[in-house]
């Protein structure tokens, strides 16, 4: 492992108010100010019905994720 990154390469620093060392921090910057995450609102469209590929019936919703998975890294 070397200390010099490579040229052109972008060190990814975890610092600042969202890093988790400042975690109590945050959450006494967001008690302070009284801030609420904002509720996502609804779509009002109307979208066509996805159907399912193997029986033709209307799939329904159930949850959605936050992010994709992480990739798995063979190594």
């Amino acid at each position: 492992m070397t200390h010099v990154p490579p040229k052109g390469f972008q060190r990814v620093r975890h610092s600042g108010w969202r890093a988790a060392a400042a975690r109590t921090k945050w959450e006494r910057l967001v008690a302070l100010l009284d801030w609420r995450a904002p509720i996502p609102q609804p779509s009002t469209k109307n979208p066509q019905p996805v159907l399912c590929l193997d029986c033709g019936r209307v799939m329904r919703r159930i949850g959605t994720l936050a992010r994709s998975p992480p990739e798995r890294v063979e190594g």
